[in-house]
Parts: structure tokens; sequence; C-alpha cells
């Protein structure tokens, strides 16, 4: 998967960033992060493709101790955002996972089942958005911040 994005205003944007000590920065920094995350998030809830199941209802699993009884979930009901660990303190990182096991055999397909890309694809279609949604949101925190 490759994505291709317009980066433009980021240098002005890294100048005000660097008048701020690196706290204040790098919490600017992972509430655009989040907001971009967040976006992008909503728009794989909404390409999701949706099973006949409901919500909660049971299904018969297999496993390693036989079978068992699970609630099924959907995936457009679990699509999560959360703040991934970086490297260093002054790095930000978001992460936007699908928290159902049975996600990726959706994206990917199995060999009973065709596969339906809409987690890859919805990215690549929303990386510009995201990323003018993370230069909005940092312009009005630095703002904000008197920068």
């Amino acid at each position: 998967m490759s994505a291709t994005a317009n980066l433009r205003g980021f240098k002005e944007l890294q100048q005000r960033l660097r008048n701020l000590a690196d706290k204040e920065a790098t919490q600017a920094g992972q509430a655009a992060v989040r907001a971009a995350a967040k976006e992008v998030a909503k728009k794989i809830e909404a390409a999701a493709p949706d099973g006949p199941r409901a919500e909660g209802q049971t299904v018969k699993r297999r496993g390693k101790g036989g079978s068992y009884d699970s609630a099924h979930r959907k995936i457009r009901n679990h699509v999560i955002v959360r703040k991934g660990r970086p490297q260093k303190t002054t790095m930000v990182r978001a992460l936007i996972g699908i928290d159902t096991i049975h996600a990726h055999m959706v994206e990917y397909g199995t060999i009973h089942q065709e596969p339906q890309p809409f987690a890859g694809r919805t990215l690549e279609r929303e990386t510009q958005a995201a990323i003018d949604t993370m230069a909005k949101t940092l312009d009005r925190r630095l703002i904000k911040r008197g920068v």
C-alpha cells in the first residue's frame, strides 16, 4: 500500500513549534495527530462492510480448548484510535485499529471469502484530508498558545 500526500505549510508550522517548549509542542502535536486519526477512523467505520448478524448475537466459535459461545461484534462499532508509544518523547504517534477477531479476514480475505479491503483503501483515500486536519489543528493549538 502506498499513498501520496501534499505537505504545504508544514515548514512554517515547524518554525512556530520550535518557539514552544518541548512538552507544549508535543502536546500540540498529539492533539493534531489524534484529531486526524479520529477523522480517518470515522471514514473506516463508514466503509466497513456490514454482515447479516446483529451486534451481540451469540456465535459458536472453535478454539484450542474446544467450542465456546461468543458475542458477535460488528467491525464498524469497534474501530478504535489510541495513542502509540513513540521512540522519543518529542515524537507523536496514533494508532487506528479494529478490535474484532475477524476484521483482518474481511480485509485480506480467506480461502473461502474474497478480500473486501475497506480499511486500506480508506486510509489511502483519506491521507490528504488527515494531513490537512493535522495542519489545521496544529495551527489552532499554536494560536491558542500565542505563537
